[in-house]
């Protein structure tokens, strides 16, 4: 701001009104420039209704009717927290919430450990040109539709002489280890925790790659110089290093685990007898066979508070003291 800087006149710094004007016109100047081009802004104008429609008014539309009886196209009937006083006595949602814990578990390790592990190896590989061959290895299977994968795992767990699996046994001369893998109750999870062996996700495995490709190799060649191997390097330097990379497959593969229900559907379609029932299945049933949106949608409701809840402790207290040094 302009002042007067003459001490004769004993006064202090008169501020000139010109300076006022300037600081406006600054802040006006955005909006002006913002309406000289308003008539591009009308190109995001179908994200923006496309996004309402299809994402935020059913999201809301959820969470009202989580309060109400409604069959999904009738007139709703509000009956507060009934609905979730229904749960502690849906014998099958209870079934399905320990079989998510299972899946969950197994799901997270999973996408955390095999594909640090085959990042580790890629990266500790010295020639360049073979760390793109085998990168591009494990991203090629990405180009297979989900769906597809889903019915290729049925047709090798499915029973014989159809399953793939129990063939080979059969071959193999191991027919007395042939199972339902997926009709038995008591194996049916288990067979499902198996599918996508030797489980190295490629988002995982790029995810943990770029953060390794980070870390300075000053770093590297100190844990080298005092005489760390690669399991003390991988523990002790970059884990620490590339904790955010794991933070975010950790929350990728938790609410990919907890809204799974497409796989399961495709391999068991929930059973046998429920064994592999999961709540998003279980939700999933209510609605369009059941008619129940109502109590859907607070299934739905208690999930995602569920999510919302292990995100927020994962971000608010998992810290490194390395990646939030300032």
């Amino acid at each position: 701001m302009a002042q007067s800087d003459n001490p004769a006149e004993g006064h202090l710094p008169v501020v000139q009104p010109t300076q006022g004007r300037g600081l406006a016109a600054t802040i006006r100047k955005p909006f002006r420039d913002g309406l000289k081009v308003w008539h591009l802004y009308l190109f995001l104008l179908p994200t923006f209704i496309f996004l309402i429609i299809f994402q935020y008014y059913p999201a809301i539309s959820a969470l009202y009717h989580a309060f109400t009886k409604w069959n999904g196209a009738g007139v709703s009937e509000w009956v507060g927290l009934q609905n979730f006083e229904d749960m502690l006595k849906d014998r099958i949602l209870l079934a399905s919430m320990r079989n998510m814990l299972i899946i969950v578990v197994w799901t997270v390790v999973r996408s955390i450990v095999f594909p640090l592990i085959v990042a580790e190896l890629i990266y500790s590989v010295r020639s360049q040109m073979a760390q793109y061959v085998f990168r591009l290895l494990f991203i090629i299977p990405i180009v297979v539709p989900f769906v597809v994968v889903m019915l290729v795992w049925r047709s090798i767990l499915g029973p014989q002489p159809l399953g793939v699996l129990n063939a080979v046994l059969d071959l193999l001369g191991l027919g007395h280890l042939q199972q339902p893998w997926l009709g038995d109750p008591q194996i049916a999870l288990r067979s499902v925790l198996f599918v996508g062996f030797p489980w190295v996700g490629a988002v995982g495995l790029l995810i943990f790659y770029a953060g390794l490709i980070n870390i300075p190799d000053a770093l590297t060649d100190a844990i080298k110089i005092d005489g760390g191997n690669a399991l003390q390097r991988m523990w002790y330097l970059d884990l620490p290093l590339i904790l955010g990379q794991v933070k975010v497959v950790f929350i990728l593969s938790l609410i990919g685990a907890i809204q799974e229900f497409a796989g399961i559907l495709i391999l068991t379609g929930g059973g046998p007898a429920f064994s592999t029932t999961v709540p998003a299945l279980h939700m999933y049933k209510t609605a369009f066979q059941g008619d129940r949106f109502g109590y859907a949608s607070a299934i739905g409701l208690i999930m995602f508070v569920l999510i919302l809840g292990i995100t927020y402790v994962n971000m608010r207290y998992i810290r490194s003291e390395v990646e939030y040094d300032p």
